[in-house]
């Protein structure tokens, strides 16, 4: 029994324990809750000239698929080009018999578009059936002139910017407790802020090769010619991403024994940023309680962020809320970052 009692010891400290039963456990959670094969509360929008037929059409389409909401011409294309809506039903002329209708899609979320044409024109046509009126639609893909590469670019982005975040930064201050050099901190005099400012610091200039590098194949490969301004807001999108991830792997690894351990549960932590997010799915098929937290996951607004700025010609404006968003994700990490190594040089103190 000592023998077991100490093979099951071994086991949990050396990371076994999260990869042979942890690690499952949480991915089969993750794509439980994401894979639904359904749409859920897609927020679309309806304009038409006549109040009569605006509310017509969104009755038709207020039930669990969509979340519908009245809009005015003017406010289709800078509500698409933010995210705030998938798809717009514009009403563009109607009588008792007959009513003409465009159905604008937006394109950017590609493993959504083939389910909002389906489900909206479905909708549509049984809607009119009843009222025996005859439609006319015509289905219009937005931003759709694209490489392929290009559709996944802004999620490879941010999946490279989490993957080096965690693993990278944990790595390194695994190293530093491991080697014990964490003691010329406070030899030198250095505060936790200063050190976790120089580690981000550090980690910005290693790490910005990778997102440099993807993006100038994506540009090339992909056929796109990026504004000045879409570099620029591209560039503070990264830097912000990686502000997030990188303090968070290393306030996450002062909590790990050592880098054998730090590899399995950085692997499991990474498995929920990633498939509750809109880097491989829609966060519109998965469950509506999951809804609501992937759409505030820092993957999701950096994903929809570099869609806007990359894909669909954004502006600042158009991005304001995920970049106040990411800042403010951002601060809290780094306020836990400096905590967490605070801790860990008074502990060393002591």
């Amino acid at each position: 029994m000592n023998l077991i009692s100490r093979e099951l010891k071994l086991f949990k400290r050396s990371g076994g324990f999260w990869i042979g039963l942890v690690t499952p456990l949480i991915l089969i959670l993750c794509i439980g809750v994401t894979m639904t094969g359904t749409v859920t509360h897609i927020p679309i929008g309806v304009t038409s000239g006549s109040a009569k037929m605006q509310s017509a059409v969104s009755s038709a389409l207020s039930d669990s698929d969509f979340t519908v909401s009245n809009i005015s011409q003017s406010k289709v294309t800078p509500m698409m080009v933010s995210g705030k809506l998938r798809a717009v039903v514009e009403v563009i002329s109607s009588n008792s018999s007959y009513v003409k209708i465009k159905l604008l899609i937006d394109s950017t979320d590609t493993t959504l578009k083939d389910q909002v044409r389906y489900s909206v024109t479905t909708k549509l046509f049984e809607y009119f059936n009843k009222q025996q009126m005859r439609l006319d639609l015509d289905v219009n893909f937005k931003y759709s002139n694209y490489n392929f590469l290009v559709y996944l670019a802004p999620g490879i982005l941010i999946l490279g910017i989490l993957f080096g975040g965690l693993f990278i930064a944990g790595d390194t201050i695994l190293n530093e407790k491991e080697d014990n050099t964490l003691e010329n901190v406070i030899v030198s005099g250095f505060s936790p802020m200063r050190f976790t400012m120089e580690k981000l610091l550090s980690f910005f200039i290693t790490m910005s090769i990778s997102p440099i590098l993807s993006f100038i194949l994506i540009v090339i490969i992909g056929g796109i010619i990026p504004s000045i301004s879409a570099i620029a807001l591209t560039t503070l999108i990264i830097i912000l991403c990686s502000f997030i991830f990188v303090s968070f792997g290393i306030a996450l690894s002062t909590y790990l024994p050592n880098k054998q351990v730090a590899g399995a549960v950085m692997g499991t932590v990474i498995f929920p940023f990633m498939f509750v997010s809109g880097v491989f799915l829609s966060i519109f098929t998965m469950k509506s309680f999951v809804i609501p937290f992937a759409k505030y996951n820092p993957m999701t607004l950096g994903t929809e962020a570099l869609r806007t700025v990359l894909l669909k010609h954004g502006e600042f404006q158009s991005i304001l809320n995920s970049t106040l968003l990411l800042l403010i994700f951002g601060v809290i990490m780094f306020i836990w970052a400096v905590r967490r190594i605070n801790k860990v040089l008074a502990h060393i103190q002591e």
